[in-house]
């Protein structure tokens, strides 16, 4: 592996602007499985035992996205044919957000 100061960063808003973009994301970053989802972007996420993969497990069960992981095994093609029911997860992203903001408001008001 390179060293820190070897290595090319994008800027945030560059490394970003690649999810918007991407037909398809390929990782084994949770990161990238996160915005990817966000981003409404069809994508698997490679197990990788060196990064772990309890949270990627626990994130893509929550999303009923747990086919999207792929070890050492997994028919690929089989994964690339499944769509993902985007209407379903924002439904759910929604939801969330109006918790979040709900919350946030309780815990915010002066008593």
């Amino acid at each position: 592996t390179a060293k820190l100061e070897e290595r090319i960063q994008p800027y945030v808003e560059q490394w970003l602007c690649g999810f918007y973009d991407a037909d398809f994301v390929v990782t084994d970053s949770f990161h990238a499985c996160v915005f990817s989802i966000i981003f409404n972007k069809p994508f698997i996420v490679c197990g990788n035992k060196k990064r772990g993969s309890a949270r990627f497990l626990s994130l893509l069960s929550s999303w009923n996205l747990l086919d999207r992981y792929i070890t050492d095994g997994i028919n690929l093609s089989e994964v690339l044919d499944k769509t993902i029911d985007w209407s379903e997860i924002n439904k759910k992203k929604e939801n969330l957000k109006s918790f979040s903001w709900s919350f946030l408001n309780q815990s915010l008001i002066y008593k």
